[in-house]
């Protein structure tokens, strides 16, 4: 349960990308669509033109993904955890069109490597 719920947290920062800049911890801020473009950029050594098709596919599944009006902008619901896990797994198989053969490699231990981290709980900082 709790890692459905954490790869659905890592989905919603990965498709925030259509929404507007905001400051340090926002959609754009640390691990929101700009910071996982950059991210994909660096690790696959994409080209301007991969990076907008990319950034493309981000939107559209944006534009697809907005929470139910009754629940008030969350995502609880079993069914719709379920429908973004589906979205997630439709946006990395776009992506994956978009990339060679090397890349694709990179980007599956890329995507391993991200779950891994959802699984690992928040390291408590020790306050001496």
């Amino acid at each position: 349960m709790m890692k459905r719920i954490l790869l659905i947290m890592f989905g919603l920062s990965v498709l925030n990308f259509a929404q507007p800049k905001e400051p340090q911890g926002g959609p754009g801020g640390p691990g929101g669509p700009d910071d996982m473009i950059k991210k994909l950029t660096e690790q696959l050594k994409l080209n301007k033109d991969q990076v907008k098709k990319i950034e493309n596919i981000f939107k559209k599944q944006h534009e697809k993904m907005s929470p139910p009006k009754d629940n008030k902008g969350k995502f609880d619901d079993p069914a719709q955890r379920e429908k973004m896990e589906k979205m997630r797994a439709e946006t990395d198989k776009e992506i994956m069109k978009v990339l060679d053969k090397k890349q694709k490699e990179k980007f599956k231990k890329f995507i391993e490597e991200q779950k891994k981290g959802m699984k690992e709980p928040p390291k408590k900082e020790n306050k001496k």
